[in-house]
């Protein structure tokens, strides 16, 4: 049977991007089992961890790119734009970074803690991602709603996006501050998320290819990139990005009974990318003192892995459904 186009994607006049929900839901998921990363993780989790991080990120900026484009509202002012952002990203980000180096501190000389940190964090925070190297991805959206609001035309951010193709293949030098650095090498995957809903024709004509060809496809793409063949890990993220995005539709044309919760978690998914490390935590510490201390085996493993995958994602849930969403000032501080 011939695939059917993404509904959503291929019509900008769409009011709701299920499509889009679903990715955003399980790139979210994708990145809390890509943190996971014990000691002496068996061959078959190293296998599946390096073939999600060979995607994970650049689909959770091309998903962030295309809802941009779809959701701007071109009559806002930019400095009215920029407030409204600054409110959506950097508070939280200020928020989580107070709570995650304020609990790294309280743990005793830091024992135990990944990336420990000092007094000085309270201030780094506010131009480095000190609390997690993972608040990256804050910074570099930021920087992006900075840079796509002032392309007002579609002929500009094609420019913009050959540009950041450019960058991407050749400029590499190292400015830690604010994540330059990290957003010149990811800036085009956002882009990539702008160009689908600009050119969206195009992307009607890639989307007809069926599902099971581009499963094909994606398997002898990570096949070569765990061969480390030469160019693998450039195509690698287009690849996933195609492939995620067409299993999402198909989702949307076949799988409802998995709508409400996967909805559910894409609209929290900020929340989990913010917080999902610190229950991490807090999961592996008790498995450690428990399954782990004991006997290590690929079943205590497996058993642990999924404790801790889904206590970062349920943890972060139960935290906005419980605390922050019925309390406005907590509303406030994580932008809900």
């Amino acid at each position: 049977m011939k695939n059917s186009t993404l509904p959503s994607l291929c019509n900008p006049q769409a009011n709701r991007y299920y499509s889009l929900d679903y990715a955003r839901a399980i790139a979210i998921i994708l990145v809390v089992i890509g943190h996971y990363w014990p000691p002496l993780v068996p061959k078959w989790y190293a296998i599946i961890h390096d073939a999600i991080y060979s995607f994970h990120m650049p689909l959770f900026l091309a998903i962030s790119g295309f809802l941009y484009m779809a959701t701007q509202n071109t009559k806002q002012q930019y400095l009215q734009f920029l407030k409204k952002k600054a409110y959506r990203l950097l508070v939280p980000y200020l928020t989580v970074s107070v709570i995650i180096i304020t609990i790294k501190l309280a743990v005793p000389s830091n024992a135990g803690v990944e990336a420990p940190v000092t007094p000085m964090a309270y201030l780094q925070m506010f131009y480095l991602p000190v609390a997690g190297a993972f608040l990256w991805f804050i910074w570099t959206i930021w920087w992006m709603f900075c840079i796509i609001h002032l392309l007002s035309k579609k002929r500009q951010r094609l420019i913009f996006f050959l540009l950041c193709i450019f960058m991407n293949l050749s400029i590499n030098f190292d400015i830690n501050i604010f994540c330059i650095s990290t957003t010149i090498k990811m800036a085009i995957w956002f882009m990539t998320g702008v160009m689908i809903y600009d050119y969206n024709r195009i992307w009607t004509y890639i989307s007809q290819v069926p599902l099971w060809a581009i499963t094909i496809i994606f398997i002898g793409t990570q096949t070569l990139l765990l061969c480390e063949i030469s160019g693998a890990s450039y195509i690698a993220p287009w690849i996933g990005i195609w492939f995620s995005l067409t299993v999402c539709t198909y989702i949307e044309l076949y799988c409802h009974n998995i709508h409400k919760i996967l909805i559910y978690i894409s609209a929290a998914s900020y929340l989990i990318y913010l917080l999902h490390t610190t229950f991490m935590g807090f999961a592996k510490t008790a498995v450690n003192h428990t399954l782990l201390l004991y006997s290590y085996s690929i079943i205590t493993f497996t058993v642990s892995a999924i404790v801790v995958i889904i206590t970062g994602v349920a943890g972060p849930l139960l935290f906005r459904r419980y605390l922050v969403l019925p309390y406005r000032p907590m509303r406030f501080l994580f932008s809900a």
